[in-house]
C-alpha cells in the first residue's frame, strides 16, 4: 500500500521473511545491505522455500513492553511498534545477537530486557482502565 516499503527482487534473490500477511512478506534480499527490508507479493516467492528471519531472544520479546521511559512498544515476530506510532522498527541479527536501532539486546528473560545503551524494558500488564479502553 501506499507509505509502506516495497522490495525489489530479481529471479534467484533468496528473501529473509521476517513477517507474512494475506498476500504479502516481508523481509530483505539475503545479500542486501541492512535498511533495505520491504513487503514483495506472496506470488513473487517459492512459497515451499521461505525461509523465516529469527533474531536470538525472539520469542522471550514477543508481546508488550514498557521503556524505562514509559513508553509501550509492542514486538510481534521481529518487527517493534511504539503505541500510537505508524512507525515500524526491525530487530536484526548482528553476529549472534539482537540489535534495536543500533543497541545490541544485553538479556532479556522475558520479563525485563536490557539494552546496551542502559534502556531497560519490563513486560506490560495493562492496568483495568487501559483493558476496558481497548475493547
Amino acid at each position: 500500500s501506499y507509505g509502506e516499503p516495497h522490495l525489489v527482487v530479481q529471479l534467484g534473490d533468496q528473501v529473509l521473511a521476517s513477517h507474512r500477511e494475506a498476500n504479502w512478506v516481508f523481509g530483505r534480499v539475503d545479500t542486501a545491505a541492512e535498511g533495505t527490508e520491504g513487503w514483495l507479493p506472496l506470488g513473487c516467492v517459492e512459497v515451499d522455500k521461505i525461509r523465516k528471519f529469527e533474531v536470538p531472544h525472539q520469542c522471550q520479546l514477543q508481546g508488550e513492553w514498557m521503556t524505562s521511559g514509559g513508553i509501550i512498544l509492542t514486538v510481534t515476530s521481529v518487527l517493534v511498534s511504539v503505541s500510537g506510532e505508524p512507525s515500524v522498527y526491525i530487530l536484526r541479527d548482528d553476529e549472534g545477537c539482537a540489535h534495536l536501532l543500533g543497541c545490541r539486546l544485553e538479556s532479556c528473560d522475558g520479563q525485563t530486557a536490557k539494552w546496551s545503551n542502559g534502556e531497560e524494558w519490563h513486560r506490560h500488564v495493562q492496568t483495568e482502565k487501559e483493558q476496558l479502553l481497548s475493547r
